[in-house]
């Protein structure tokens, strides 16, 4: 008996010591159903409570515009025949290699330019020949130009020499007129003087002289008197007929011979002009196939394309496009070449930029110099910086094909390119703005309900639609200018199911959610700048410092698993959420505006 009454005894002591552990039990369930209770609320689509609130942040927020491209060489040298006409392409290097300076690219057919060749040389040497010949025909006529000149110049020295020749034999003749004429004057005066003298002295009367020496001295008189007149007469014609005529005839001579002279300078210029125009035509000939001749071993030349620097080679533009497969489908032995046709792309891959294609909405906010954050997905340990460094002035062709969505190229030059190719696809933040110690959350906390936009707060076991203002925003974060503070939790979905509460003294409520269930879920409404009910300490605690970047506050995991969910969207999805928020943010910009004004 007494032992029962012990085993009795035992089994009540086992009893009384699992009753502690029983309650702590109950306890615990009791605790998880109100949690799950509280929380619910707070679970997304699927019931999941991971990323389903966000602790409302204070910190710096960058501004960013997102965008999508390929990576491209800064400077690229495009390879392209520069022959007229076609030509087969019969050696082209292997893409993908490294090439030097110098070395063989292309090679192309160069047969008929080798023939072509040796005609135009025989045709060169042809008009090199004739110009030779016409060249040593002036020198044969500049020397029989020299000849006559001297002949007619030595002519008219002579009819000079003629004239002043004539000129002295008259001055001699007219001073021999003269002198006789004087002569003939004295023995006249000599005559008559004697006459005189017989007559006044009677000297044949009175016998000193007889008459025949008489009739003498009177027949002296009468000679001297009839030579005078003789020399006179000689004078007269010698001045007024013989010297004019002879000194004419001298003068017409030395014009003669003055015309002659120019007459043989004329003819001498006009045959060298003869000579230097056959020159010149003949010259002409000759540059004109050498000209020929030097395009034709030009162009011999350029059939072997050599890299001008060092490079990648790649085939055709090098521009990673749909239409790539089929400008590259030639490029090949065999294949055709043309002047301008880009064969080969050389870049110089130590300098590399992004070719973003940034939205037209987005494009206003990008200036050059702003800096930009480069994500590569095929190399996604290297997060490379870079700096906008050209803005195109019309949308892309793309763009023209798309024909709503309308895209602009933004070329964006990476800091420290090693590693990198050409064609890898990247995607870009660019940073167009930096906010300095501003409140803000997820994009996706912030709704719009009736045209005002409002975040859903939690507060104990609700939600408080608080009406927010928003401000600037990048792909992941939106600024809050008025309506939350820092440390408040925000949803990241929205209840759409619920009953609406007022505060106290509040009679506004908003309306209850279409298909709402027995379980309701509380969403209260307040006016900005009121305050709610603190949630508990732990869910109230100051979160540390975000980072400089606003995409640094969220951790890898969740960054990667948002661009995830995001890669995971269809393209007419992402376009219908972009242009949606865009819209959003347009109007809130506008409303700013007009207010600012």
């Amino acid at each position: 008996m007494s032992e029962e009454k012990a085993k009795d005894k035992g089994m009540a002591g086992r009893r009384f010591l699992r009753l502690p552990y029983l309650v702590a039990i109950v306890l615990v369930l009791a605790a998880a159903f109100v949690t799950l209770a509280i929380w619910r609320p707070f679970l997304g689509p699927k019931g999941e409570t991971e990323g389903a609130l966000f602790t409302v942040t204070k910190g710096d927020l960058l501004i960013t515009v997102a965008a999508t491209g390929d990576l491209k060489a800064k400077n690229s040298i495009k390879i392209a025949p520069e022959i007229e006409g076609r030509a087969t392409i019969v050696y082209i290097v292997d893409e993908g290699i490294r090439v030097n300076k110098g070395d063989i690219l292309v090679e192309l057919d160069k047969a008929d330019l080798e023939r072509q060749l040796a005609d135009q040389e025989i045709s060169y040497q042809s008009a090199v020949s004739s110009l030779i010949q016409a060249q040593e025909a002036k020198k044969i006529q500049e020397v029989r130009n020299q000849n006559e000149e001297a002949q007619a110049r030595l002519t008219l020295e002579f009819a000079k020499a003629d004239l002043k020749k004539y000129e002295a034999e008259f001055e001699k003749t007219e001073r021999e007129k003269r002198l006789a004429i004087e002569r003939a004057k004295t023995d006249l005066t000599k005559a008559e003087d004697q006459l005189k003298v017989f007559e006044e002295e009677s000297l044949v009367e009175k016998g000193f002289k007889t008459q025949n020496e008489y009739e003498e001295v009177k027949f002296d008189v009468t000679e001297a008197r009839n030579k005078l007149g003789s020399a006179e007469i000689d004078l007269r014609l010698l001045l007024e007929f013989s010297h004019p005529r002879e000194q004419a005839d001298k003068e017409a001579d030395i014009e003669e011979a003055k015309r002659n002279l120019e007459m043989v300078l004329l003819d001498n210029a006009s045959q060298l002009k003869q000579r230097d125009a056959t020159i010149l035509e003949r010259q002409a000939i000759v540059n004109t196939r050498k000209e020929r001749l030097d395009k034709a071993r030009e162009q011999l030349e350029k059939m072997t394309i050599r890299a001008p620097s060092p490079g990648l080679v790649i085939y055709g533009s090098g521009v990673a496009s749909r239409s790539r497969e089929r400008e590259v489908e030639d490029i090949r032995v065999g294949g055709t070449a043309y002047q301008g046709r880009t064969l080969i792309t050389l870049p110089d891959v130590t300098e590399m930029q992004v070719a973003a294609a940034v939205n037209e909405v987005d494009l206003p906010k990008v200036e050059l110099g702003h800096r930009a954050n480069i994500y590569i997905e095929s190399l996604p340990h290297i997060r490379p910086k870079g700096t906008v460094e050209k803005i195109a002035a019309l949308h892309n062709r793309q763009s023209w094909m798309s024909g709503d969505v309308k895209e602009f190229d933004v070329d964006i030059t990476i800091e420290g390119s090693e590693a990198l190719k050409p064609g890898i696809s990247a995607r870009v933040e660019i940073i167009v703005d930096r906010l300095e110690d501003v409140i803000y959350v997820p994009l996706e906390a912030v709704f719009e309900q009736e045209g005002q936009e409002l975040c859903y707060v939690a507060a104990s076991e609700k939600f408080v639609a608080r009406p927010v203002k928003t401000g600037k925003s990048n792909i992941d974060f939106v600024e809050i200018k008025e309506g939350l503070k820092a440390g408040e939790k925000v949803a990241l979905f929205n209840p759409e199911k619920g009953k609406v509460k007022a505060l106290p003294g509040e009679e506004k409520r908003l309306e209850e959610a279409p298909g709402e269930s027995e379980e309701e879920i509380t969403v209260e409404q307040a006016r900005p700048g009121e305050e709610v009910r603190e949630a508990p300490a732990e869910e109230t605690e100051q979160p540390r410092r975000r980072s400089q970047e606003g995409r640094e506050s969220l951790s890898e995991e969740e960054r990667e698993r948002r661009r995830q969910e995001w890669e995971s969207l269809s393209e007419e999805e992402r376009n219908r959420r972009r242009e949606e928020f865009r819209q959003r943010r347009q109007t809130r910009e506008e409303s700013s505006t007009e207010e600012g004004q």
